[in-house]
């Protein structure tokens, strides 16, 4: 299947919506951060707490898969 057909059927069921929203502020901070429309400060903010999301979801996807 491809990617933006999955993404859309996803999307579509609500499956993976925290996947879908933590690629969208990394994304979003990211192009802020390369156009120098944010501080640098507000992008070194914003990484952990996307790395923290991206944590999570790992973390409830690993004890999702043992039960």
């Amino acid at each position: 299947m491809a990617p933006l057909k999955r993404l859309r059927a996803d999307l579509s069921t609500g499956k993976n919506l925290e996947i879908c929203l933590t690629a969208l502020i990394a994304l979003v901070v990211g192009v802020l951060g390369v156009f120098d429309i944010v501080d640098t400060k507000v992008v070194g903010a914003a990484t952990p707490a996307t790395l923290a999301l991206v944590t999570v979801n790992a973390l409830g996807l690993t004890s999702a898969s043992r039960e």
